[in-house]
């Protein structure tokens, strides 16, 4: 039993990383906390600590830890929205294209599944003999796993409101209540959204534009883009945002040439971009209308 306690444990090392930045101030971290670069680092430690609990070798203990961990990222990056797999060595993101969204709220109950059934294999393997459980200890270690069971489940569910806050939110906008999206944004944020980096705080942007407040719109269109500077809708709506601004036509080209200028560089290949250029344009020769 005190195998499946360990790898079950060691399987949720991510989440626990990802919740623990979440309190520190610094949410939308999950690319960095399931990172498989550093599944492989927290495994030097995590060896340590599968060796002193089960009696293996350091080298067993890392092979241990590194497949419970590195199991949970495998999975959430074929399905996730914003993971970088090889996070600090390249920012690469697969977006979720392995492995559809139905998926989302089996992955942590496949990785426990998996980890018991890996605990109970080695440790058959290793004893020759019938299991049997031993009072206390063993029934203490069985009440952790079906508190981990059940954590999972429970966290599964508030992904699936957090989920359905950011498509109510996206409706909401296109409808015009900006202010209830805006409270639905501020719903969906907290862990354990999986919104991709940046997403809510365009929609917010979305919408403090569309309640004419272009200091905020632009504060969180600023924040979206540093949160994922691959994201072309972001980039586009700066450019038009500058470009119809209040200024002096030379003033509001300035402000929208380095927007422009990354739309046509950074996202040459993107079929919207010619439309989204365009339209950064035409505001140029548009006068600014004043905003209230």
């Amino acid at each position: 039993m005190r195998w499946t306690v360990v790898l079950v444990t060691l399987a949720y090392v991510p989440d626990i990383l990802a919740y623990l930045m979440l309190m520190a101030g610094r949410p939308g971290t999950t690319y960095v906390t399931h990172s498989l670069v550093l599944a492989v680092a927290l495994s030097v430690p995590g060896a340590w600590a599968v060796s002193r609990m089960t009696g293996v070798s350091r080298l067993a203990g890392f092979m241990y830890a590194a497949g419970s961990i590195g199991l949970h990222d495998f999975l959430d990056v074929l399905e996730s929205t914003d993971r970088m797999p090889f996070w600090p060595f390249s920012t690469w993101r697969p977006h979720g294209v392995l492995m559809s969204a139905a998926w989302n709220a089996r992955v942590p109950l496949i990785v426990v599944t998996i980890c018991v059934v890996a605990a109970m294999a080695s440790w058959i393997w290793r004893s020759r003999r019938i299991y049997q459980i031993r009072p206390g200890r063993d029934w203490r270690d069985l009440m952790f796993i079906v508190l981990v069971i059940v954590a999972a489940v429970g966290t599964n569910d508030l992904r699936a409101e957090r989920n359905t806050a950011v498509r109510r939110a996206r409706l909401l906008l296109e409808r015009g209540d900006y202010r209830g999206a805006l409270t639905l944004c501020d719903a969906a944020e907290p862990w354990p959204s999986q919104a991709r980096a940046g997403r809510i705080d365009h929609l917010r942007g979305d919408a403090w534009l569309g309640l004419g407040d272009v200091g905020q719109a632009e504060q969180y269109y600023l924040r979206s883009y540093r949160a994922d500077p691959s994201y072309i809708w972001t980039v586009a709506d700066l450019a038009e945002l500058y470009a119809s601004e209040e200024g002096s036509p030379a003033e509001r080209q300035r402000r929208a040439q380095r927007w422009m200028h990354l739309l046509q560089s950074r996202f040459a290949a993107h079929p919207a971009m010619p439309a989204l250029l365009t339209r950064a344009e035409q505001a140029l020769i548009v006068p600014p209308t004043r905003r209230p």
